[in-house]
């Protein structure tokens, strides 16, 4: 770890307060995420299904990438005296800067680590979702009801 990394600096609750924060943020943003894909689910059809699916997994995580930042800002101006209340939020991140997470470097800091699994965390539910049978629809989401030529039921 380097010495100027935040967690360093902080007392043990508060520490303790961040990473309850941060797992309260990922289980958020994975049920945010299920809810969305199972409206999608219901809505969608077909092969564009797993497109939607994709695209959802895809959108949530970019908007937590985008919105987190003022979340821990708030709960460091709660935790640390003298911070001004402000918004740091910018521009949301590019798409190479939303890819480059996804490509793991272990030997990075604990957030882009972290950032990068949520986002493969929410890549497999979706796929999940995508081959989720719906009630009421034929076997593994496809129209025909068909597999490799197989009626299933």
């Amino acid at each position: 770890m380097h010495d100027t990394y935040t967690i360093l600096h902080l007392t043990p609750w508060t520490r303790a307060g961040l990473v309850c924060l941060s797992a309260v943020l990922a289980l958020a943003t994975v049920a945010g995420a299920h809810w969305l894909h199972r409206g999608a689910r219901l809505r969608f059809r077909g092969a564009g299904r797993a497109a939607v699916h994709g695209l959802v997994a895809a959108g949530v995580f970019w908007l937590f990438l985008w919105l987190n930042p003022q979340v821990y800002y708030l709960f460091y101006w709660l935790a640390l005296a003298g911070l001004p209340m402000q918004l740091v939020i910018a521009a949301p991140p590019p798409l190479n800067e939303v890819l480059g997470l996804l490509m793991i470097d272990f030997t990075a800091d604990l957030p882009p680590i972290a950032q990068g699994l949520l986002g493969w965390t929410l890549a497999l539910q979706a796929v999940w979702q995508a081959t989720r049978k719906v009630p009421g629809e034929p076997y593994g989401g496809h129209p025909s009801g068909t597999v490799d030529g197989k009626t299933r039921r």
